[in-house]
């Protein structure tokens, strides 16, 4: 929908941030960057995190986007900032 009174859903980033720093961020399975990292999560309800770095334990998360008005973009209806606390490995 466009045009004049059409509703506007501008896009907007996720922060990803990690205790410790440089952790690799994976989104569906895929990497889409190293923490502390900004990016537009996809317009669908629900996707799967995976934040992991060396010497620490992967930690998985789902999460669930907002109800948000169809048609919005991606990053609409997503929190603006994910934090994960790593939890080092045990030898």
């Amino acid at each position: 929908c466009s045009g004049p009174g059409a509703t506007r859903h501008d896009s907007e980033h996720s922060a990803f941030e990690t205790d410790p720093e440089g952790a690799s961020v994976f989104i569906d399975g895929g990497f889409v960057g190293t923490t502390p990292t900004k990016i537009y999560l996809p317009a669908k309800d629900v996707v799967e995190v995976r934040v992991q770095r060396p010497g620490y334990l992967p930690h998985e998360e789902e999460l669930h986007r907002d109800k948000v008005p169809e048609g919005a973009a991606e990053g609409v209806g997503w929190e603006p900032l994910y934090f994960f606390p790593l939890t080092a490995k045990r030898h």
